[in-house]
């Protein structure tokens, strides 16, 4: 008899076990997140999608999307994170994170993802900057240089096969828009010639094109008799002899290197002024050992033309 109630008790047991089985197995089971080429969606019934930027900037911020879990086990999760970036190839398309739904074999999923977006349609000097629409800047201006977005402007230089022999000013140009650089040629000092250059370089994060100064120096380039006038090199015409009004003084102001007396060096009947360009700076101009104009930059307090 015992051995009997054993036998129905192990029944029994395995009775109770398999049906445990099987409502497992029948049990509809509660679906996860799933990631497919780049998009996470999850079923609509436990899981919602949050778009963090779902505005009227929401091109011109940077944000992300992500599925939040609202019921059933482990509720108040987020997965399935997809942020904001800009297209690998073309700089004016943000890949935007979003939020869409999609309905497969009958079942509604909430997705995470994301839809190219052309922000130029904000304007045309839009461009994706940091993973978000932004406004091309246009000319910025700093203190020795001009520049402009590459991916906008290009710039004409109007130079000849001599670029130094002819004052110009660079203009910015993008489409039919012509924007002066606001420099140009110019003399720094009789020999020194600020021409304007063009580079290709960083102007605020992005590839730019830039026009800055570059100091050439007319005599050395180009040889004797060069001075720099009017925003370009020239050669003087049968260079007259040089005369400095400081006199020279082989104890102490060898060369007319005076620089306690305001003077006045001459050549080829041009002058040029000893010239203080700040209180703590003086140019001094001077006959050289050959006879031609020089200059020499000195630190003094300066006032009028003279060292004091």
């Amino acid at each position: 008899m015992e051995e009997k109630a054993i036998k129905l008790i192990a029944i029994f047991a395995a009775v109770l076990v398999l049906g445990i089985l099987l409502v497992m197995i029948l049990a509809p089971q509660e679906e996860g997140v799933v990631v497919v080429a780049g998009e996470a969606r999850a079923r609509a019934t436990n899981w919602e999608c949050i778009d963090r930027d779902l505005n009227d900037s929401a091109y011109t911020t940077k944000s992300s999307s992500y599925l939040y879990k609202f019921k059933g086990k482990n509720a108040g999760i987020t997965k399935g994170t997809v942020n904001d970036v800009c297209h690998s190839t073309r700089d004016y398309i943000v890949r935007e994170a979003i939020c869409k739904t999609k309905v497969i074999d009958g079942k509604t999923y909430v997705v995470s993802a994301r839809q190219n977006y052309n922000c130029r349609k904000l304007g045309s000097d839009f461009y994706c900057q940091n993973n978000r629409c932004v406004q091309d800047p246009g000319i910025i201006v700093s203190n020795n240089s001009v520049c402009a977005d590459a991916s906008f402007w290009t710039i004409e230089e109007y130079e000849s096969d001599d670029p130094y022999l002819m004052k110009t000013s660079p203009d910015f140009i993008k489409g039919v828009e012509n924007v002066s650089s606001g420099m140009e040629d110019n003399c720094y000092n009789p020999l020194i010639l600020n021409e304007v250059a063009v580079r290709t370089g960083n102007c605020d994060g992005k590839t730019g094109v830039i026009a800055l100064y570059q100091a050439i120096n007319c005599q050395q380039e180009l040889g004797s008799g060069w001075r720099c006038t009017d925003g370009a090199c020239k050669k003087l015409s049968g260079v007259g002899p040089c005369e400095d009004t400081d006199e020279p003084n082989a104890a102490f102001y060898p060369l007319g290197l005076d620089t306690r007396t305001a003077g006045t060096t001459s050549e080829d009947n041009i002058s040029w002024a000893d010239t203080c360009t700040n209180s703590s700076y003086l140019e001094e101009y001077y006959c050289n050992q050959d006879g031609a104009l020089s200059v020499k930059g000195i630190a003094c307090r300066c006032s009028n033309g003279a060292c004091i």
